[in-house]
């Protein structure tokens, strides 16, 4: 094959940067000092043979090869004792060619990434002034060539005086266009300040902010004051029987659209909280709390990964959602990663949208694959019908092993979910304003020491304007505990519920009861009973569920557990659902090199009433695991699951080995053979991978992987080949 003049020079250059850092590496003296110059190297090539075969027996071969270049250099340099410099830059180059059908193309990404920082801190302030710019290119055989262009500018300063308030003041600049300035030309400026005080209990935070953000392609110009005030209060009294806590926050923002042309608005809607679950029936079942997906950082992860689950891992959907408390109306949410991903891979997922006025029972709204991504953000746009609803949520499955690159990336984690009204600029032009208050109360004391009792009281209210609605909440609980003996121990909780929405009032009382016998140390035995009776403004609904869990050590190293429970439903629609649940297991450990696990995890439901025909679904699941580590340096596993719900009735196998025939691990090989179904489509994905890791020092590893792939649909087959290589060098 031969080698074109543009991509020989590549690889000459890249063999000069592997020639100057094996310099580096075993030639340079060490640091004197705690300046440091730092960098990084990343070659890689990757061949992927696709086949795809539809329902109506067409085939579609596909052949993918690409050469991937990354440099990247840091500088860290001390003037005073206060005073550093931090500097560098990252240039990436992926070079693809691909043959589909016949139709040949060649595309190349480059990326240019310059930066710096120069901070002053001392205890008392801190100042600092930041550049950046990103530049994109992208060419494509037979199209234009595009390139993009971020910069960014921003400077800080701040002073913390003990025992005073402290304040910060942060000033940015950010323009976005592409170099012939014809499709985006775009700028925005952010002017914050913010103000902190805390004394003992009592926290206090004042935060105004100006953003003046203008499209010159659509003539647009968007203009926000924002002011943020909250007051936080928590103590305790009587000898810490007693605690109390307290909150008010208020935002008032004032919009100003001045348009003369087309383009849309966004407006950012504030939400109550976040919420996530790993759930694979996604119409019903309540998410669970996740403040971290709307804490503001865009950067931190928030617990969810759509990466490429390891062998054995959880592939089941991950479900993100925002509760507003008051519906306002959406049209558009932004799903937060922490790093930039590439077109095959952000393409790969595909994303439902559903509501719920209740955060049990969802609507499907709609579904987009795929969901714009990036450029210089690391986020999901995605569009939806206007739709106002308490709760919304995002249902997308982590990467699966025919996706190319998929191993490339295991770990993608959700960071952020926001949510935006999108409108037509002629619609809003002039000046809005809109103001948030929310307040609450929380209060526990406790009543007797034995049996312990504590009563409990809180409430919350929210209110938005324009339009003026107000939705409040206040719950009363009482909770008691008592040990009657070395064996028993009960506890329990009773608590109404009073909800309030302009004129719509809605009540709930709700209970929950266990007992617990612990007759040994290696018996356990607790009974839990719960229920929930609710007054809604359209119909009423009662929930009551018991469990029964019991888990033993029959001898050392075998343990089993047995839990059984029964929840029944029923609303004032006349409508019934009656679940049962059986899970039971059990884990041998023979020696110290094997381990044996076996459970099954049935579920049966049973739904009537309500107008609906009447319903009866089994899911069904049995694993069996036997994992083996003969020496510190082998370890071997083996999975067998038989899958029985709704649209699947399979079984899957996964084995897995690691071996590292050194001691000190320089050489690492790994085979694993993996199965993995979905009830989307039907599918059953079957992946075979054999790779070799090889640290030839402690600064320079050698990665090699060859992956099988196939996936059998109701849509139709898929088979995928892939050798991938990578050298990574740090000096």
């Amino acid at each position: 094959m031969k080698i074109s003049a543009k991509r020989a020079f590549h690889f000459r250059l890249s063999a000069f940067f592997l020639i100057a850092g094996f310099s580096h590496v075993f030639f340079a003296p060490g640091e004197a000092s705690a300046d440091s110059l730092n960098g990084l190297l990343d070659i890689g090539y990757a061949r992927s043979d696709l086949k795809t075969t539809d329902n109506s027996g067409a085939t579609t071969h596909t052949q993918l090869s690409s050469f991937s270049q990354q440099y990247r250099l840091t500088l860290n340099k001390s003037f005073f004792p206060h005073l550093t410099l931090t500097g560098g830059g990252i240039f990436e180059k992926v070079m693809t060619d691909s043959d589909s059908g016949g139709l040949q193309t060649t595309s190349t990404g480059t990326k240019i990434r310059p930066s710096f920082d120069l901070r002053l801190a001392t205890p008392l302030y801190k100042a600092g002034v930041g550049y950046s710019r990103t530049e994109d290119e992208r060419k494509t055989s037979g199209s234009p060539s595009t390139t993009n262009v971020n910069e960014r500018n921003y400077a800080i300063l701040g002073w913390m005086p003990e025992g005073f308030p402290d304040w910060n003041v942060r000033l940015e600049k950010s323009d976005t266009f592409d170099k012939e300035r014809v499709n985006q030309d775009t700028s925005a400026k952010l002017a914050l300040l913010a103000v902190h005080y805390a004394y003992k209990g009592l926290d206090l935070r004042y935060q105004p902010s100006y953003t003046d953000q203008i499209n010159r392609i659509d003539d647009l110009e968007q203009k926000n004051w924002t002011h943020n005030g909250r007051a936080r209060y928590s103590g305790s009294f009587f000898q810490g029987r007693t605690t109390l806590s307290a909150n008010y926050e208020m935002t008032r923002t004032e919009t100003e659209i001045i348009a003369s042309g087309a383009g849309e608005v966004s407006f950012p809607l504030i939400p109550l909280s976040g919420l996530s679950a790993l759930d694979d029936t996604p119409a019903d079942g309540a998410l669970d709390p996740n403040p971290a997906l709307i804490d503001g950082n865009p950067t931190a992860s928030a617990g969810q990964n759509l990466g490429l689950p390891p062998l054995g891992g959880d592939t089941r959907p991950r479900n993100l959602g925002l509760d507003f408390l008051i519906p306002p109306e959406t049209n558009t949410l932004y799903v937060w990663v922490d790093r930039e991903l590439p077109p095959e891979i952000a393409n790969a997922f595909s994303w439902d949208v559903y509501t719920s006025p209740d955060n049990r029972v969802w609507n499907l709204v709609t579904t987009l694959l795929p969901a714009p991504f990036g450029p210089f953000q690391n986020r999901f746009e995605i569009r939806l019908p206007n739709v106002t609803s308490r709760f919304i949520k995002v249902v997308t499955r982590p990467l699966t092993a025919i996706v190319p690159r998929a191993s490339e990336f295991p770990d993608i984690f959700v960071t952020e979910i926001q949510a935006y009204l999108r409108r037509p600029a002629d619609e809003v032009r002039g000046k809005t304003k809109r103001t948030t208050q929310t307040g609450g109360v929380d209060f526990r004391t406790k009543i007797l020491g034995r049996p312990s009792l504590y009563y409990d009281f809180s409430f919350n209210k929210v209110n938005t304007s324009p339009p003026s609605r107000t939705q409040s909440s206040m719950i009363n609980g009482l909770s008691a505990s008592h040990v009657f003996s070395r064996i028993f121990s009960a506890s329990g909780r009773v608590t109404r519920e009073d909800n309030r929405t302009d004129d719509r009032k809605e009540a709930a009382y709700s209970y929950t009861a266990s007992l617990q016998a612990v007759p040994l140390k290696t018996l356990r035995h607790v009974l839990l009973f719960s229920g929930r009776n609710e007054q809604l403004v359209e119909e009423s609904r009662d929930v009551y569920s018991l469990m029964l869990q019991n888990s033993a050590q029959l001898y050392r190293g075998v343990e089993v557990f047995l839990n059984g429970g029964l929840t029944k439903e029923k609303s004032g629609a006349g409508e019934r659902q009656e679940v049962e649940n059986l899970l039971f297991g059990a884990s041998f450990v023979p020696n110290r090199t094997m381990t044996v696990t076996l459970n099954f995890n049935g579920t049966w439901t049973d739904r009537a009433g309500g107008g609906r025909p009447d319903e009866n679904t089994v899911d069904r699941r049995g694993d069996a695991s036997i994992s083996y580590r003969p020496f510190d340096t082998l370890y071997l596993l083996a999975s067998f699951s038989r899958i029985e719900r709704p649209g699947i009735n399979d079984t899957t196998q996964n084995y897995s080995l690691n071996w590292s025939p050194f001691p000190s691990g320089a050489l690492q090989f790994n085979f694993a053979f993996n199965q993995d179904l979905s009830t989307r489509d039907n599918a059953k994905v079957q992946t075979v991978r054999p790779s070799l890791r090889w640290n030839v020092t402690s600064r320079i590893s050698l990665d090699m992987s060859y992956q099988v792939a196939k996936a059998d649909s109701s849509t139709g087959a898929t088979d995928d080949k892939t050798f991938s290589t990578k050298m990574r060098m740090f000096f």
